[in-house]
């Protein structure tokens, strides 16, 4: 295709979103006709008037200067208006374009604040002082590593600061609002560290440190890095790997095989020749441990094994598809092919996770549409944050607002700074806040933790596609209110599982069937994020069994709180920009410690209470000290487990005793039962008692079946106490045989 032919196709796909767009451009716009109406971004009109835009045609023009700004075409226009040259106009809404491929996807990029106007630079420019030299709190970097454009211009530093054996990074950029240096990264994609050679084969590890270590190792070879750390390979450039042979050789951790097969991604999305990795889990190293740690022997590159080889296509997809979702409309439609046969997909399923995977990030990084959850950007603290410290300070607030008993204040503040850390987990319990009877407080403490989680949305009622939809669009901390009025009594089977299905993130994902250019294809939505209930009285067993509960009672007479003031969100966002920092300063080497909380007989609860051990140990030993109270005083919620199975197993057994015989006719086991006032059992069958079919259904499913048995002469149907005693065994406790 000729530059001239992809123009005029970009113009045409571009054509229906001009009002759109050229608002976008060139600020305010009126329609009048087929002609949009602005003003000229090239002038210092203050008011509508000659420059028109022809919806129909694509004709533009100032007929106040028609000789010098006129012309065909929303790319000229954007080429005129930004002063480059056409190509590189296609090539910027061209990549545009391919973050449009969803209505979710359709919003106007938020424009840059004025302190994040961070450009490159080159530091021999008049006006340009150095950079700093010292960090306010952190003092003097012990390396600091430039991070260069193709052009060679300085695009940010990275400072590395190590202090008792630990290491901090802080990203150096200009800013040409301030004309100073802040401490801040540049708008994304960043280009990479590279040491060594710019052509031939590349070798990437991960960490500035490790590639110069890898550069003197290798010195024949190109040695890149990313920023950032291993979780954030997505927002730098790869485009320099095209057509060149890679090598990646991780950290040997469980965040270096992440970082390994997101590079992987990226290098097979640009088109790398040959995309390798070491698999250094297989060389005795130790955690962590990387090229810096270790000087290797010669043939070390021949270690390399086919990423195909290291991954199977199921591990390696996320990687592929998010780097394949920030291709231009270009770059993937040469790639599609070839990226869905290296994962063994067709077509048309690839194509739908990438259109989701856009979707999801321009969800993420654009503005919202205005009836959109409205997340905002949140600054991080501008000092670094004592975990400790932040955890006292949330606990004190809990405790100013609301009345809890002891531990509760403790275990909602873990689980608040848990949200901000749940990518990092294996299991993530929701957080139940119940009550008896209204009034007793669920909806205050639900408000005041949507003022610190991260990302909250807030709902009242939802469905089951509006949960997983909203979840694999927004990452949120799923807040639900007034849950009794749609789970409670178990009237929503299909939301309750959709919500239980997110507390393990190996299963957390629903298969729905989607429409995609006119077909039908499945696709997998996430169901992974943390969520809070507040109810009255309790929600389905399996839910239960999936939460950390608290108990609310309505508060003593005479006992006051300070009630949440109108400015309550804004007066708890210094807490967000704290918890945001902590957040940010979390060690990349943290994760979910599923052997944190043994103490716990229950395997649900031991996973429940471990991830927010892991959290409590993250902070230090005082919270974790408060941690491991909570779980004492918290964790046994069997008093609001409502189990039909095992209270008929234990009523059977109260029966049996109470005779004392070793086997019973049915007639005689179901008037016992249904004489118990205080039990179901009377009114089990739609208000009637229940009846011998009822009862052999409800003991089915633990193998029990009536049989026939002689007394006398006579024979009689019903149950033997040798039967029923394995079952009284299994599933009932020890302490209800007493």
């Amino acid at each position: 295709m000729t530059q001239k032919q992809t123009e005029d196709t970009l113009n045409a796909q571009l054509l229906p979103r001009a009002k759109e767009l050229l608002h976008d451009w060139c600020g305010e716009v009126r329609i009048e006709g087929d002609e949009i109406v602005m003003r000229n971004p090239r002038r210092e009109d203050r008011e509508l008037g000659s420059f028109k835009f022809n919806r129909s045609t694509g004709a533009w023009s100032d007929f106040a200067a028609p000789d010098v700004f006129s012309g065909h075409g929303l790319v000229q226009l954007y080429a005129a208006i930004n002063s480059i040259t056409t190509e590189e106009a296609v090539k910027k809404l061209s990549s545009d374009v391919g973050q449009l491929a969803s209505p979710a996807a359709r919003r106007v990029a938020a424009p840059p604040k004025p302190d994040l106007d961070i450009q490159p630079v080159n530091e021999k420019d008049d006006g340009v002082p150095l950079p700093p030299d010292v960090h306010p709190e952190l003092g003097v970097p012990t390396h600091n590593y430039e991070y260069r454009d193709g052009s060679g211009r300085l695009v940010f530093y990275v400072y590395r600061f190590e202090k008792d054996g630990k290491k901090e990074t802080r990203p150096v950029s200009w800013s040409a609002a301030k004309k100073q240096w802040v401490w801040k990264y540049p708008p994304t994609p960043w280009p990479l560290y590279t040491c060594g050679t710019t052509d031939g084969d590349v070798l990437v590890v991960e960490g500035e440190k490790t590639a110069e270590a890898a550069a003197n190792q290798f010195p024949n070879l190109g040695v890149v890095t990313s920023a950032s750390g291993s979780g954030q390979a997505g927002k730098s450039d790869w485009s320099c790997l095209k057509g060149r042979n890679v090598v990646i050789s991780p950290d040997n951790d469980a965040p270096g095989r992440g970082y390994a097969l997101s590079v992987a991604g990226h290098a097979a999305a640009v088109g790398a020749a040959d995309i390798k990795v070491i698999d250094n889990s297989r060389r005795g190293w130790g955690d962590g441990d990387d090229l810096a740690d270790h000087t290797v022997e010669a043939d070390y590159l021949g270690l390399a094994i086919n990423v195909e080889d290291y991954a199977e296509a199921a591990e390696r997809e996320p990687g592929v598809v998010a780097a394949a979702a920030q291709l231009g409309i270009g770059d993937y439609d040469r790639a599609r092919e070839r990226l869905a046969q290296s994962l063994d997909l067709s077509i048309r399923p690839f194509d739908a996770l990438v259109k989701a995977a856009r979707a999801h990030a321009a969800g993420s990084d654009n503005e919202e549409p205005e009836n959109s959850p409205q997340f905002g950007e949140v600054e991080p603290w501008e000092h670094p944050v004592d975990g400790q410290q932040l955890f006292s300070e949330i606990v004190s607030e809990i405790s100013r607002h609301v009345v809890l008993q002891q531990g509760q204040p403790a275990a909602v503040t873990l689980w608040i700074m848990m949200s901000w850390l749940f990518e990092r987990f294996k299991i993530l319990p929701q957080l139940l806040l119940s009550s008896p009877v209204k009034r007793c407080g669920k909806t205050t403490l639900l408000e005041l933790i949507s003022y610190i989680v991260n990302r909250p949305l807030t709902a009242a009622n939802l469905t089951s596609a509006a949960v997983f939809r909203s979840i694999e669009l927004y990452r949120p901390t799923l807040l639900i209110d007034e849950a009794d009025t749609f789970l409670g009594n178990g009237t929503s089977p299909e939301l309750t599982g959709v919500l239980n299905s997110g507390h393990n993130r190996a299963t957390a994902y629903v298969i729905r069937v989607e429409e995609i250019d006119g077909e039908r294809v499945p696709m997998r939505f996430s169901t992974f994020c943390p969520k809070v209930l507040a109810m009255i009285k309790v929600p389905p067993d399996t839910q239960l069994d999936r939460s950390i509960v608290i108990e609310m009672q309505r508060k003593p007479v005479g006992q006051s709180v300070q009630p949440l003031g109108l400015d309550a969100e804004q007066s708890f966002h210094d807490l967000k920009r704290k918890l945001t920092r902590w957040r940010d300063d979390t060690p990349d080497t943290f994760e979910h410690d599923l052997t944190a909380c043994p103490q716990l007989p229950n395997d649900r609860a031991r996973q429940n209470w471990s991830a927010l051990l892991s959290v409590a140990r993250l902070i230090g030993p005082a919270a974790y000290e408060q941690g491991q109270e909570a779980v004492r005083l918290l964790s046994d919620t069997r008093h609001l487990e409502v189990d039909r199975g095992a209270d008929l197993l234990a009523d059977i057994r109260l029966v049996f005793r109470s005779k004392k015989n070793a086997r019973m006719p049915s007639k005689e086991l179901l008037k016992g039962l249904n004489d118990m006032s205080d039990r179901p059992w009377a009114t089990h069958n739609r208000g009637k008692e229940m009846n011998g079919h009822g009862l052999a259904s409800e003991l089915r499913p633990f193998g029990v079946r009536p049989g026939t048995y002689k007394d006398g002469a006579k024979p009689v149907k019903g149950y033997l106490l040798a039967d029923l005693q394995p079952v009284f065994d299994r599933y009932l406790e020890v302490e209800d045989a007493q």
